[in-house]
């Protein structure tokens, strides 16, 4: 149905994510000495200012007054662009106006390569000129398909209501092999981190959805190293995420926190899965059982 990804930070599952702040102890002032000149702080100040200079400002707002709600549309219509327009129209008519200000739409459309880039066109002009925020799917499956980034450019410059690309499906799942040489990189990552750069470029962020303990994967093997270099850099443009689903929801979740508290990303998020409350029988408050084969969830979830 729909599923609600508040990015929160460092909270429960289930809860908005939400950019923490970090603070430095006070150092007493007896104590302290400068380590640095004034010329050189100020050389290093400017050298700070250019790397973030390097790409615009994020165009969607993460704060703690304005957590990121994200909103799935239901797949039933994704293989008639027409008919997603409408429902796409209604399912933002519908959502309160409490929410309505930090909430984004994400969707996906069928096709590869070209054929996906027209399907998005289609249904990304009816949004357009009331811009509704939208985060569009560019791949569902990396390791064998991907999405060039080339025509991801053409579509962020020509929608501006993109707020940011899904990227699912991903597995850091890489060992040595004969058939991988000390220091190589896997194609999907070389491609993901063009994807990154990409997006970042135009002020759109990366939404990077993940189960199992694929996130701690990828922290620990060094064939991804350029991978979480890219991600460092990008760390306002990537938006790592936890789905609440299989038996490593908690492993997964701590790899994320684990990359927020070194600094490696500035937001992190919790995807909700009704089918989570399928997968434990869930009736309704307080009572487990057979559910009739369809995956529920406490109305207060949405």
């Amino acid at each position: 149905m729909v599923v609600a990804l508040p990015l929160w930070h460092v909270s429960p599952e289930g809860c908005p994510v939400l950019p923490a702040y970090h603070t430095i102890p006070a150092m007493p002032f007896k104590t302290f000495r400068p380590l640095i000149s004034g010329a050189a702080l100020f050389a290093l100040f400017f050298i700070v200012s250019m790397v973030h200079a390097d790409y615009p400002p994020l165009a969607i707002e993460i704060s703690p007054a304005h957590p990121l709600l994200l909103f799935q549309d239901l797949p039933a219509y994704r293989g008639d662009p027409e008919r997603q327009k409408e429902h796409l129209l209604t399912a933002w008519a519908q959502l309160p106006d409490t929410i309505r200000s930090q909430a984004v739409l994400k969707f996906a459309v069928p096709g590869k390569g070209e054929g996906m880039k027209t399907n998005y066109d289609t249904v990304l002009a009816v949004l357009q000129e009331p811009q509704i925020p939208t985060v569009i799917r560019i791949a569902d499956n990396p390791q064998r398909d991907r999405f060039d980034p080339v025509l991801l450019e053409d579509l962020l410059r020509a929608h501006t209501m993109v707020r940011g690309v899904e990227v699912t499906g991903l597995d850091f799942r890489y060992y040595d092999s004969p058939r991988m040489r000390d220091g190589q990189t896997p194609e999907v990552l070389n491609w993901l981190i063009k994807v990154i750069d990409t997006a970042a470029r135009y002020g759109r962020f990366v939404y990077i959805p993940l189960d199992d303990v694929q996130w701690a994967r990828l922290m620990s093997n060094t064939a991804c190293i350029p991978l979480y270099e890219k991600l460092v850099k990008c760390k306002e443009y990537v938006i790592p995420a936890c789905l609440t689903r299989d038996d490593h929801v908690i492993t997964n979740q701590s790899a994320i926190m684990g990359l927020w508290l070194e600094g490696a990303v500035a937001n992190w998020g919790m995807a909700a899965d009704a089918r989570w409350y399928g997968d434990n029988n869930y009736v309704s408050p307080g009572v487990f059982g057979d559910a009739g084969g369809t995956s529920k969830a406490p109305h207060t979830l949405y």
